[in-house]
C-alpha cells in the first residue's frame, strides 16, 4: 500500500510540473505587440535604422510641388520654367568655357500614391551617387522638407539641387544610384523616384544629359518615430553630362 501512494504521489508530481512547464511555453509563445506596429507597412527590409544626423544641412535650392491635376507634361514645363526664373534672379549664367566645372546642378523628382494614407508628413532625405571624371561622389541632401506641403497625396515634388567635388573641377558627370529615406511612423508611399542632370541646369556650357528613373512603389514607415526606412534605386543610371 505504501508502495502504491508513493506511486500516486510521484505521478501527481509530474503532473503538475508538465502542467507548470506548459503555461511557461504558453506565456512565452504569445509576442508582445506594440501599438506601433498595428498599421506597419513597410516590406524594404531597412526600416527602424538609425542615421547619423548630418553636420552640414544640405537643402535644395529650389522646390515645387504640384497636385494630380497637373499631366507629368504640364508639371515638368512648370517646374522647368521655375528653374530657369531662379537662375535669373541669382545671376546664375552660363559661362560658354568648355572643358570643366567646378560644380554641377541636377533635380529629384518623386511621386506620392493616390490611395488614402499614401501621403506622409514625416521627414525625409535623399543621396545620389555620380560618377565623375575625377571618381565617384555621394551627394547627401539632408532636409527635403521646404516650405508648404511635401509629399502630398497623389502630388508631385521637384527638388533643384546643387552639388561639388570638393577642390576638383571635373569634365564629366553620371548619375549612378539613388535612395530616399523617410523618418518616423507616418508611412509614405512612393511611387516614382528619379534624378536628372540637364545641360540647361548648368553654370558651364555642357552637353549630353544623365539620369536615372526609378518606380518603388513601395511604402516607406518605421514602428519608431526616431526610425529611418531607405528604398535605394540600385546602379540604372544612364548617359553622360560633358563639360
Amino acid at each position: 500500500m505504501k508502495t502504491l501512494t508513493n506511486l500516486k504521489m510521484y505521478v501527481m508530481g509530474a503532473l503538475c510540473i508538465l502542467a507548470i512547464s506548459a503555461c511557461e511555453k504558453s506565456e512565452e509563445a504569445v509576442p508582445e505587440i506594440s501599438n506601433e506596429q498595428e498599421d506597419f507597412m513597410s516590406v524594404t527590409g531597412k526600416s527602424d535604422t538609425k542615421i547619423e544626423e548630418n553636420v552640414t544641412v544640405e537643402i535644395p535650392l529650389l522646390h515645387r510641388s504640384y497636385s494630380a491635376d497637373l499631366s507629368e507634361e504640364e508639371a515638368e514645363a512648370k517646374f522647368e520654367k521655375a528653374v530657369a526664373e531662379y537662375m535669373h534672379k541669382n545671376s546664375v549664367s552660363t559661362n560658354q568655357q568648355k572643358g570643366f566645372s567646378t560644380r554641377w546642378y541636377y533635380r529629384i523628382r518623386t511621386k506620392t500614391g493616390t490611395q488614402k494614407d499614401n501621403e506622409t508628413d514625416g521627414d525625409a532625405r535623399a543621396s545620389v551617387r555620380f560618377r565623375t571624371s575625377r571618381g565617384i561622389y555621394t551627394h547627401s541632401i539632408s532636409n527635403l522638407d521646404n516650405a508648404g506641403d511635401d509629399r502630398e497625396r497623389g502630388q508631385t515634388d521637384y527638388y533643384y539641387l546643387s552639388a561639388s567635388y570638393s577642390g576638383q573641377a571635373i569634365s564629366w558627370v553620371e548619375v549612378q544610384s539613388a535612395k530616399i529615406s523617410l523618418k518616423g511612423t507616418d508611412g509614405w508611399f512612393v511611387t516614382n523616384y528619379d534624378v536628372y542632370v540637364y545641360p540647361s541646369y548648368q553654370t558651364v556650357s555642357a552637353t549630353g544629359s544623365s539620369y536615372l528613373r526609378s518606380y518603388p512603389n513601395v511604402w516607406l514607415d518605421n514602428t519608431f518615430f526616431w526610425g529611418w526606412d531607405t528604398y535605394s534605386t540600385g546602379e540604372r543610371g544612364r548617359g553622360r553630362l560633358n563639360f
